[in-house]
């Protein structure tokens, strides 16, 4: 009997300690629900918007800016390569002028010349104007007296040839004024044909004077040189290329776009892009980009059924982002503007099937399916599974389980609408511990 309840003794102290053992094994999972991690919560907002897919774009570049020779000379380049930034006006190249630097002199000899030429013509029609008006004087005393010899052969008092001598001299006094105004006449055709000449000249001397300054090859625009000539002191003839420059400023976004849902990109006119996730490293991908709308070009790829669009980049692309085939992520709207309920992405937990949020209600947390109809830069769309005001978690979600218990350090309570009574700055929410 005794060995009876020896056995019976440690029968029951085996099962004190078995349920001691699970007790203990229980509490610290118990005591870690009870403990959770801080987490920082958002509110659903109720945006005008219109849903949208992403689409892959590229970055194109505008034809450069081409550099030719203006002059068939001997050309020397500057000391610069393929690929250096240069600034408008910056020098690039000169050609060699000396040629055209002699055929100025000889040019301007020639014009002091023909002014010379035109003074002295002037200076001789002067006189030839006062010969004229003494001819015209001699002439007109010859008048009179081959009127008075008239008047006396009528009478008798003068012989015929004394007045047929008379008539001879008027006659070589008409022919005499005629010479003079023929004279006249040829030196104001030559003054003006020397006038001509000297406008001519004058001309000729501009072209040389701009052949001589354009020698002088400045960058007429700021960028990038994306092609430069081999070689330096070649000679080359006029026209040919030296260099080509990229404007920094002529880069567009392309990205095959379906055709249903251009009518709604022109409609917007303006549409965000951001880089391609294959490139998470660039900072300016980060910001994001506005793109303003184009033209859409008039050819569809009947496979795709997707037409190319061009956008204008609102303001300059940054450094990284110029290059030809840079990818970007355009975001296309695929429906007009409408009421929809939107929430940050780091609110949304991936499940099996969908995603899930967790919406704060009285201290506690409930697990939440929702619907996505898109993406609006850094938000997502909601089409079923919240309404606007719902208080939802964006930090420290991982950790939560349906009916976790929450509480609201201090006194910082939101109010439904997500405004902070004592502040706005976001709301954090800790385990009860």
């Amino acid at each position: 009997m005794l060995k009876a309840l020896s056995t019976a003794a440690i029968k029951a102290k085996l099962l004190v300690t078995i349920v001691a053992l699970s007790v203990l094994a229980s509490w610290p999972a118990s005591a870690q629900y009870k403990r959770a991690l801080s987490v920082e919560t958002s509110v659903a907002k109720s945006e005008v918007l219109a849903r949208q897919i992403v689409v892959e774009g590229r970055v194109r570049s505008g034809l450069p800016y081409e550099i030719s020779a203006p002059l068939t000379a001997v050309t020397k380049i500057e000391e610069l390569r393929t690929g250096d930034f240069v600034q408008k006006g910056q020098k690039l190249a000169k050609q060699n002028t000396a040629d055209l630097q002699i055929q100025q002199r000889r040019t301007k000899l020639n014009l002091e010349e023909t002014q010379q030429n035109k003074q002295q013509a002037q200076t001789d029609l002067k006189f030839r104007q006062q010969l004229k008006e003494v001819a015209k004087s001699r002439l007109a005393l010859l008048r009179q007296k081959a009127d008075r010899a008239k008047n006396l052969v009528s009478k008798g008092t003068l012989s015929v040839e004394a007045f047929e001598t008379v008539q001879t001299n008027l006659l070589a006094a008409e022919e005499q004024l005629l010479v003079r105004q023929q004279a006249i006449s040829q030196l104001k055709a030559q003054a003006s044909a020397l006038s001509i000449q000297m406008k001519r000249l004058q001309l000729d001397l501009d072209e040389l004077d701009r052949d001589i300054k354009s020698a002088e090859l400045l960058a007429p625009i700021s960028g990038q040189l994306v092609n430069l000539i081999e070689g330096n002191n070649r000679f080359l003839r006029e026209g040919e290329r030296i260099a080509g420059i990229r404007n920094q400023a002529d880069f567009e976004i392309e990205a095959q776009i379906p055709a249903g849902y251009i009518p709604f990109v022109e409609q917007a006119g303006k549409v965000k892009a951001k880089l391609n996730n294959g490139t998470p490293n660039r900072n300016a991908g980060n910001k994001g980009l506005l793109l303003i709308f184009r033209a859409t070009l008039p050819q569809e790829n009947t496979r795709t059924g997707t037409r190319k669009v061009r956008f204008k980049v609102a303001g300059n692309l940054s450094a990284d982002l110029q290059a030809d085939n840079t990818p970007v992520n355009v975001l296309v709207p695929t429906s007009p503007p409408v009421p929809v309920v939107t929430v940050p992405q780091d609110a949304l937990i991936p499940v099996s099937g969908g995603h899930v949020v967790f919406v704060v209600a009285d201290e506690t947390v409930s697990r939440r399916r929702v619907t996505l109809g898109g993406s609006y830069g850094d938000k997502v769309i909601i089409t079923d599974g919240l309404a606007a005001g719902d208080v939802i978690v964006v930090k420290g979600n991982e950790g939560l389980s349906d009916g976790s218990k929450v509480q609201i350090p201090g006194s910082q309570n939101k109010n439904k609408d997500g405004s902070s009574k004592k502040s706005g700055q976001p709301k954090k929410w800790s385990k009860s511990g």
